[in-house]
């Protein structure tokens, strides 16, 4: 569902598929914000959303920075991991100094 305020009133619009569905007939995001307002409308800042299963409607533009936000955690993620997996192998540790002062064995023929 999309709710849009104006003038004192909640408009509301359903989301049916790929479409915005208001009065009967399809319309972007901005048509349905501005079809109630006397002026030119942003649609992010003006339009709430309520998908199945929330229980409140929440401005589009705070749930697209939280997508963005989730998208760009998840390719630094990525980017870690690949980092991760091409990284060089660890040069290995330099003996104990007990083990360098130890007398050498020999190795038999």
């Amino acid at each position: 569902m999309l709710r849009s305020w104006s003038y004192g009133e909640n408009n509301h619009a359903c989301v049916e598929g790929d479409e915005i569905i208001h009065r009967g007939r399809s319309v972007t995001p901005n048509e349905f914000a501005r079809a109630f307002a006397r002026t030119n409308r942003n649609a992010w800042l003006d339009l709430r959303i309520r998908r199945p299963g929330d229980k409140q409607f929440r401005q589009a533009d705070l749930m697209r920075k939280e997508v963005q936000r989730e998208q760009e955690e998840a390719r630094k993620a990525k980017a870690s991991l690949a980092a991760q997996a091409i990284a060089p192998p660890q040069a290995p540790a330099a003996p104990s100094p007990a083990l360098a002062e130890a007398p050498q064995m020999a190795l038999p023929p």
